[in-house]
């Protein structure tokens, strides 16, 4: 330091003014350009003071030698900032007042003395030591909660040979393919809400594939996912099971410890744990599942499935692209009464025309629900998109019933791209155009199939996934019951089971977090029943029509059931038992 600097404490200062003062002139050098180096920020001394030169110059007297105050003259000068004695060290000449004779800084010295600016510095600091003990105890909470993921969703790896081991479905082997081929990474693979392509056309059968994979050990939970990904209790809660609250280390010392057992399929980033890494696990797999989805190494059985796979996309797109041409055309969406008409009419025509002629039906129906808005303008716009429900409804019908319908074909839209599942079937398992190939299409290329002893792992089936024969079983039981009924009010039967859709969704817990997806199956079992029933009058008959519409809902219902329990199955058993009241048969659901 070129200059001599006397740090004196002021008389009568508080003591907490003192060691501020000192704080702040508390140098650790001077660089070769004059510029001071200090040991500390000013802002950072004190979070109570918010202009810490003011609070110095209350608390202490700077002065150095061999300097006069250009104002009032005063030697030793006394600088009132660190700025003014950086100048100096700079080679500047001291410019301006002193802290001697500038009266409007002994104005706010003075203000820094007085014992209310005391008792609110004080104040200030306990708020601030407050929120400094919760931001520590917050980031303590979120370590612990990582921990606890960690143990709960360790990182392991499996041999190879395991996945020989597995039986997964069609659907679920495809859509894990799916999520190698297109994901942003495989090491591990993002949370599914953050794709920029959503891996199936729904969200609702999106988390019904991640279940799945999961389910059947394809895919793990990575445990460095976010903390969002997983169900852990609250901060707050956290504050809550505390024996001890009286500082935020006593709440620390004696929290409850989190514990995670559940996680949210779209916010958790997952791994493959087949191989001797993660970095080159999804390789093994992706190979395992190429082998597997090729047409020629399927059994009958997967070639059916395979087929209803494609059946259910070219529908599900079919839909996905009505309901973003109705959001373009500034429409309200698909009312819910009216939704399962579309997606029964998607599905339908979707076994007998292409995905470019089925996109031309939805352009179509879209174009007149908007043209019907601009010639009705004072007409309620959810109506619009009602008659859009209703010409596509019968677009459909006409382009099943008329083969020799000429439609136009579509192609993808830029700006609604096809999903990954869409896109790995049509793409890489089939070689086909999604637009130009129909199911009927793929059905007379499909090579023949294996036979079942070449594939011992084969059983048309999963875990979790119903056997064909358990399935056929438990719905001929259901039929048989149905058919001896006798004095049955349909219309009642029918009404009671699709209003009781809160009590299925009590049998059926893991299907919580899909609701509309069941709804629409109880809606469209009913629908094939009073069809039946108007076109017959035989009430038994449209009973055991709605019965057997369930056969179309082959995906595991989930626990509490057994692991070859379908949601189909369970559906036409609540349908017996609500048209037997009471049940007229003393054995135990199969389920």
């Amino acid at each position: 330091m070129p200059y001599d600097i006397a740090i004196t404490p002021r008389a009568g200062a508080q003591p907490e003014l003192v060691t501020l003062g000192q704080r702040y002139w508390d140098l650790r050098g001077v660089n070769d350009d004059g510029r001071i180096f200090w040991k500390e920020g000013a802002k950072r001394i004190d979070p109570a003071v918010s202009q810490p030169h003011i609070a110095a110059a209350a608390g202490v007297i700077v002065e150095v030698a061999g300097q006069a105050c250009v104002e009032c003259g005063l030697t030793p000068w006394q600088p009132r900032s660190r700025t003014a004695l950086d100048e100096l060290c700079r080679g500047l000449s001291p410019t301006g007042r002193c802290v001697a004779c500038d009266e409007d800084l002994q104005v706010a010295m003075a203000r820094q003395a007085d014992p209310a600016a005391q008792t609110k510095r004080t104040a200030t600091r306990q708020r601030a030591a407050h929120q400094g003990g919760k931001a520590r105890a917050q980031a303590e909470w979120q370590a612990a909660c990582r921990i606890a993921a960690q143990d709960a969703y360790p990182l392991a790896l499996d041999p190879v040979a395991a996945l020989d081991e597995l039986l997964v479905s069609v659907d679920v082997e495809a859509a894990a393919l799916a999520c190698l081929r297109y994901a942003l990474a495989t090491a591990p693979v993002p949370a599914l809400n953050e794709w920029p392509r959503p891996l199936s056309p729904t969200r609702d059968w999106t988390l019904a594939l991640a279940r799945g994979w999961y389910r059947d050990r394809l895919f793990k939970v990575y445990p460095d996912s976010d903390l969002d990904a997983f169900v852990t209790p609250t901060f707050e809660e956290a504050v809550e099971s505390a024996a001890d609250r009286s500082s935020w280390e006593a709440v620390m010392a004696t929290w409850t410890p989190p514990v995670i057992d559940h996680f949210y399929l779209m916010k958790t980033d997952w791994y493959v744990s087949y191989g001797s890494s993660i970095g080159t696990a999804p390789q093994q797999l992706d190979a395992y599942l190429l082998a597997r989805l090729d047409p020629a190494a399927m059994t009958q059985d997967r070639q059916i499935d395979l087929l209803r796979l494609i059946e259910r996309l070219i529908g599900e797109e079919t839909i996905r692209y009505f309901d973003f041409l109705i959001e373009d055309h500034n429409l309200p969406p698909v009312p819910d009464n009216h939704r399962p008409r579309l997606v029964e009419a998607a599905m339908q025509v979707a076994r007998h025309r292409r995905l470019g002629q089925t996109y031309c039906l939805a352009w179509q129906a879209a174009r007149d629900a908007a043209v019907g808005a601009q010639k009705h303008p004072r007409a309620p716009k959810g109506n619009m998109t009602t008659h859009g429900v209703n010409q596509f409804e019968e677009k459909c019908q006409r382009a099943i019933a008329d083969p020799s319908m000429r439609l136009g074909d579509w192609h993808e839209d830029n700006r609604l791209p096809l999903s990954a599942l869409t896109r790995l079937v049509f793409l890489s398992l089939l070689k086909a155009d999604p637009f130009l190939t129909s199911r009927s299409d793929i059905a007379a290329a499909l090579p023949p199939p294996c036979r079942e002893a070449d594939d011992p792992a084969e059983h048309g089936s999963q875990p979790g996934e119903a056997d064909g024969d358990d399935c056929d079983s438990v719905l001929i039981e259901a039929l048989q019951g149905l058919n001896a009924l006798t004095d049955v009010d349909v219309d009642a039967v029918l009404t009671a089971f699709q209003n009781g859709y809160g009590d299925l969704l009590q049998v059926l817990p893991d299907q919580a977090e899909t609701p509309e997806s069941l709804r629409i199956a109880t809606d469209v079992m009913c629908r094939a029943g009073r069809a039946v029933q108007d076109a017959t009058g035989d009430g038994r008959a449209a009973l055991l029509a709605a019965c057997a519409a369930a056969e179309a809902y082959p995906a595991p219902a989930g626990a509490p059931h057994d692991a070859d329990v379908t949601i189909g199955q369970v559906l036409a058993w609540y349908l017996f038992m609500t048209a037997s009241s009471p049940p007229t048969v003393s054995e135990e659901p199969p389920f």
